[in-house]
């Protein structure tokens, strides 16, 4: 309870941006993961095609 006591009307804005950037940032890196997770495989599997025939 002390922190909240100390956080100037400043502070807590900046802290309050942060925490928003933290879940875009958190968002795009779990849309990057998902990205990688379907279309790598399609990807690996067209290069083994291309490299068979």
């Amino acid at each position: 309870m002390k922190l909240f006591q100390k956080l100037t009307p400043k502070a807590l804005i900046f802290w309050t941006i942060g925490d928003q950037a933290g879940k875009v940032y958190l968002g795009i890196l779990g849309n990057l993961i998902l990205i990688f997770a379907i279309f790598e495989p399609a990807k690996i599997n067209y290069a083994r095609v291309l490299i068979n025939s």
